[in-house]
């Protein structure tokens, strides 16, 4: 028979031990990742108090006597304590370096912006059709222009959208100014384009004495582009396009119950986000 008292102790004996292997084992994980923290300081730049930099792998460090760096892929140094001004671990530098060696960077062209140059992009047409909805359509562009500082270019365009709901494709005629924020290297820039777009193929065609006639369009944007190749730069664009048609057909209209024949008249205007991605050759 045990009393309470020696059920009590034996409980409160068991929660000790319990507590006390817990404590044992974190301090054991801090002592370890610490261990490994220091394993993985491989490399170190010692600075000594003559002037002179020392970089190398470590080797052993004896704390307040020495440390031993291998320099050069063949030697070891031995470095007293009392010759170091300043220790730094430099591993990730290291790796920085390795990383340069073995996959250089790609070097920056300049841009030419003083003669002519021609581009070509492609691009979806993102919007809302005639009802509303979410639709995409397809696009290319094709100019030629003459640059006058990185600031100014100007260019004569022409193309081939697709639009949906109602279904048009259309031949954009018109000029683009275009100019970057910075001079060279990669920079962000901005667009202007307007001009007049020709109808090809409508979803009006199988109606009676149909016609679809071109109007205006307008293209704001801006993009970011980067040149890489001695002729040759890419851009990325983000514009709004706004493009104007109108329509006349004949078609019937129904009025007090009955219906007679017409000649309707429509005004289609298109609202797009339009994304290209093209190359620039100069």
């Amino acid at each position: 028979m045990y009393s309470k008292l020696t059920k009590f102790s034996g409980l409160y004996s068991s929660r000790i031990s319990r507590l006390v292997h817990f404590l044992f084992i974190v301090v054991l994980i801090v002592l370890t990742s610490t261990s490994y923290a220091q394993v993985k300081q491989n490399y170190a730049r010692v600075d000594l108090k003559s002037g002179t930099t020392v970089e190398g792998k470590v080797i052993k460090i004896d704390y307040q006597k020495s440390i031993d760096l291998f320099v050069n892929q063949q030697d070891t140094l031995h470095i007293p304590w009392g010759d170091i001004l300043n220790v730094s671990f430099i591993d990730a530098e290291i790796k920085e370096r390795a990383r340069a060696l073995v996959k250089p960077q790609k070097v920056n062209k300049p841009f030419r912006d003083s003669g002519t140059y021609f581009f070509f992009d492609a691009g979806i047409p993102l919007g809302l059709d005639y009802w509303g909805d979410p639709v995409a359509g397809g696009s290319v562009n094709f100019g030629y222009g003459k640059g006058f500082n990185y600031r100014h270019h100007l260019a004569a365009t022409i193309g081939y959208d697709a639009y949906l709901w109602p279904d048009v494709t259309i031949v954009p005629l018109g000029l683009e100014y275009y100019g970057r924020f910075k001079e060279q290297n990669k920079s962000w820039f901005y667009f202007y384009g307007t001009g007049f777009g020709l109808p090809h193929l409508s979803e009006y065609s199988w109606r009676d004495n149909s016609k679809v006639t071109g109007g205006l369009y307008f293209n704001p944007g801006f993009g970011i582009t980067n040149k890489r190749h001695e002729k040759i730069s890419w851009y990325l664009k983000f514009g709004y396009k706004y493009q104007t048609l109108k329509a006349e057909y004949q078609g019937f209209v129904w009025e007090f119950g009955s219906s007679r024949v017409a000649q309707i008249k429509e005004e289609i205007f298109y609202h797009r986000i339009d994304i290209r991605f093209g190359l620039r050759f100069d």
